[in-house]
């Protein structure tokens, strides 16, 4: 390799490297491509399955590009050949291909629901490969009901044979139109908003399996890094009004163990960790929360870094602290100090994290009244804490840890 080839292979390394990289922040490089193909021959709307497999699900826009050639009405014939004067003859095989590209077509697509109901249909002339959009609108009903593609193609052009090519018929049509579309061309936002209903309206039908399979997050739903920060948002605000709820405690593990896998982001992370670890208090599970403490605590932690104690994100990191230290205080029947201790630094790193200082008048609580009602809860905890301890130290210091609990009290009264 010379040397201006080995400049030309570094320039156009760092051009894609770069490329990628603005891809990447634009939500595009990792976008799922999923691709169909209607045959020629199919002279009525079948089945288009779509690759990677996904289905379309209610309160998607689809938008769908065609692409491809396809040989209409192949002609087969045979031609009489002779030499000799005609004593020796034979025939050789000929045919006349018609190969025509996707826009000569019109494209016929139907969305049918599995009871046979066709909920959107199109019949798009695909001239000049212009996209086509299909809507499946979703109803109270059908939420989890996935739709099939079915599609054919039409030659407007004259009258086609759809007689497959193989055995040389004199007449016959074959290949394929390919159709595709990627997560980036799904319209989703009437999905996300009855994903909301569904969280907030029927929470108490919702079945954990379903949930966390596609028929309710579907993979056009969570395709792309910023859709799936967008799904886990939409759990991470309705799991919360249903997180303290004793008869839902169980279904809130299962389905906010779920969501925290959509994504990584800390702060959402994080709260649906304390949903979990408030359900396992309901649920009196004690060791699972000092079991699942301490990564999640980290992730908290690296949340809360460097923002003022009366932030979301320091919020959600002391409740966490404090719905450990209850894990730690109850895991056992009978409390001993180890515990107590470990219980007694969490809460007390708690309340480290919400900076008692910027909370010490009745106009700071009014503005920040999440983070004085937490302060005061610690206050209180470790007060409780101390006095199974029975020291004249602990038990002097449960007092002016009350004291400051009744303080916090009054400035939010």
């Amino acid at each position: 390799m010379n040397n201006n080839q080995a400049i030309h292979r570094a320039v156009f390394f760092l051009f894609t490297t770069i490329l990628h990289e603005l891809l990447l922040g634009m939500g595009l490089a990792n976008a799922q491509t999923y691709t169909g193909r209607v045959n020629v021959i199919n002279n009525k709307p079948v089945y288009i399955q779509l690759n990677p497999n996904v289905m379309i699900m209610p309160g998607e826009e689809v938008t769908f590009k065609a692409s491809g050639s396809v040989d209409v009405n192949h002609q087969h014939y045979e031609v009489r050949r002779c030499k000799y004067f005609g004593l020796k003859c034979w025939y050789e095989k000929r045919s006349v291909p018609n190969f025509r590209e996707v826009n000569e077509f019109t494209i016929k697509v139907d969305l049918v629901a599995s009871d046979g109901t066709v909920k959107s249909s199109t019949e798009k002339v695909t001239g000049g490969n212009d996209p086509f959009k299909l809507s499946y609108t979703a109803d109270n009903n059908s939420f989890t009901s996935p739709a099939k593609i079915n599609a054919y193609l039409i030659y407007p052009h004259q009258q086609m044979n759809r007689t497959p090519c193989k055995g040389r018929p004199r007449f016959c049509s074959q290949g394929e139109i390919t159709i595709s579309t990627n997560a980036l061309a799904v319209d989703i936002e009437q999905r996300l908003n009855r994903l909301e209903e569904e969280l907030t309206d029927n929470f108490a039908n919702l079945d954990p399996v379903v949930v966390r399979s596609d028929l309710f997050i579907d993979p056009l739903l969570r395709d792309t890094d910023s859709k799936r920060k967008d799904v886990q948002k939409i759990f991470v605000e309705k799991l919360g009004l249903h997180a303290d709820k004793k008869d839902y405690a169980r279904k809130v593990v299962d389905i906010a163990k779920y969501a925290r896998s959509l994504h990584k982001n800390k702060e959402q992370v994080t709260i649906l960790n304390n949903y979990i670890f408030e359900a396992y208090v309901n649920l009196g599970d004690y060791k699972k929360i000092v079991n699942e403490g301490g990564n999640n605590l980290k992730t908290a932690k690296d949340s809360c870094e460097n923002l003022p104690g009366t932030s979301k994100q320091c919020i959600e990191y002391s409740k966490m602290l404090r719905l450990n230290a209850i894990g730690w205080m109850e895991q056992k029947a009978r409390y001993s100090s180890t515990e107590i201790r470990v219980a007694l630094g969490l809460l007390e790193s708690g309340v480290e994290v919400l900076e008692p200082g910027s909370m010490d008048t009745k106009q700071k609580c009014n503005v920040h009244k999440v983070a004085c009602e937490l302060l005061s809860a610690h206050y209180i905890d470790l007060a409780r804490m101390l006095t199974i301890l029975r020291t004249s130290p602990e038990l002097e210091k449960a007092e002016e840890y009350l004291t400051s609990a009744l303080k916090v009290q009054r400035f939010l009264n």
